[in-house]
């Protein structure tokens, strides 16, 4: 994966760049699985319990 703050840096003036990078904030990116891919979470709606566990 390439490092984002690598990219503005070399793509964009050095203040631009600067000015870019200090209000990145930490995230995460949700996908919905495709067929061979293990469900590992769910993003609302009733949760997926083993079958007897209320």
């Amino acid at each position: 994966m390439t490092n984002f703050a690598d990219l503005a840096r070399a793509h964009l003036p050095a203040d631009t760049a600067d000015r870019l990078l200090a209000l990145l904030r930490p995230a995460i990116q949700l996908s919905i699985a495709q067929d061979d891919q293990p469900v590992v979470g769910r993003l609302g709606g009733v949760a997926d319990l083993p079958e007897g566990v209320s």
